[in-house]
Parts: C-alpha cells; sequence; structure tokens
C-alpha cells in the first residue's frame, strides 16, 4: 500500500490531504488512460472538402491571443484562424515562406493530472510507463507573410500530427510563395548539388 501525503497552504490554515493507492487500483488507472480513444474531428480530411483542422494558435496573429484554441482553414484564396469571437484572414498571395515540424508535448488538462499522480503512486517506478503515455507528437506550421501594410509578420500553429505537410501543399497550390530549402551540407562542409 502506498500514501501520498500534500500539504496545502490556504490563507492562515493548512489543510493534509492523504491518498492511498494499492498496486491493484493503479491497475484500472492504467487501463482507463488506455481506453482513451483519440479526440474526434482530428483525422485526415478529405480532397474534395476545405481542410479545416483544430489548432493551437501559439503566437503571431494580431487579434488572437497566445494559446489561442480554434480553427484553421485554407478557402478563398485565404488562410482563415477562428478563435471564439475572433477570425484572422491572411492573404494566399501575401504568404512569403512556410515551414514545418514535428514536437513531442506532454499532455496536460484533468486527464494529465490524474495520470501523474497516478505515476507518482505507481510502485518500483513503474509510474513512469505511465508518464510515457501522456506524450505526444504534435506538427507546427510557421507562416511568414506581409501585413495589409506591408510589415513583415509571422504566426505558428499546433497541428495535430501529419497535418502541417498537408497544409503547406494546400497553401502553395493556391499561391503562396516559397523559397528554395537550402542545400543540405555534406559531412565535409561542401554543398551538395
Amino acid at each position: 500500500m502506498i500514501t501520498l501525503q500534500s500539504v496545502q497552504i490556504t490563507g492562515r490554515c493548512m489543510i493534509y490531504r492523504s491518498m492511498t493507492l494499492t498496486r491493484l487500483s493503479a491497475i484500472p488507472i492504467a487501463l482507463l488512460v488506455l481506453a482513451v480513444p483519440a479526440k474526434p474531428g482530428q483525422g485526415p480530411q478529405t480532397s474534395g472538402s476545405p481542410a479545416v483542422l483544430k489548432v493551437v494558435h501559439v503566437i503571431g496573429m494580431e487579434t488572437a491571443k497566445p494559446g489561442a484554441r480554434g480553427e484553421l482553414a485554407v478557402m478563398d484564396g485565404a488562410m482563415q484562424f477562428t478563435a471564439s469571437k475572433h477570425e484572422t484572414k491572411v492573404a494566399v498571395t501575401s504568404i512569403d515562406d512556410i515551414f514545418t515540424g514535428e514536437e513531442t508535448t506532454q499532455a496536460g488538462g484533468k486527464l494529465g493530472r490524474v495520470v501523474k499522480t497516478a505515476a507518482l503512486a505507481a510502485p518500483y517506478d513503474s509510474g513512469m510507463a505511465l508518464s510515457l503515455l501522456l506524450r505526444t507528437k504534435i506538427d507546427l506550421l510557421t507562416v511568414a507573410y506581409h501585413g495589409s501594410n506591408g510589415e513583415l509578420r509571422g504566426a505558428i500553429f499546433a497541428l495535430p500530427k501529419g497535418q502541417a505537410a498537408e497544409v503547406r501543399a494546400r497553401l502553395i497550390t493556391l499561391g503562396a510563395h516559397v523559397k528554395a530549402p537550402p542545400t543540405a551540407l555534406t559531412t565535409s562542409g561542401e554543398k551538395s548539388q
């Protein structure tokens, strides 16, 4: 049996909380984590309809706050980001360059807190396996564009895994300007042809 105790200081008094887990109760928590389905609506889109993706705005759009969750759509010659009451459009012809990348993140939220607590309570360092289950890969999409007054601007979005390359390809087919990728250097430092 494992007992976790935490102390929370609220104002002038301290509150003691105790949580007791047995090895058998950690197994259902692990099974619960494995049984959670993937979020619907984040799979690949059909090529006939405009792609509308659930994304996180990292930074860069004028009217959206950093970290805002919203929808990214490429339609009618523009890239459109919609979050709550704000909508921002960037004309595809004003896009100068598009970069994509991958990141590994750790899930959060209510489920993340529960699993992290269970990982602390798991015996014999088996909690590390639970924390590995929380790791997810995301794609990053960075768009460099010119604003309405000609100023250089940039925006970064976090997309579901495998979606950034599709959005980049769709923007290019609609007329976004993309600079040629830099030539790779060989191990001796010379440029490859």
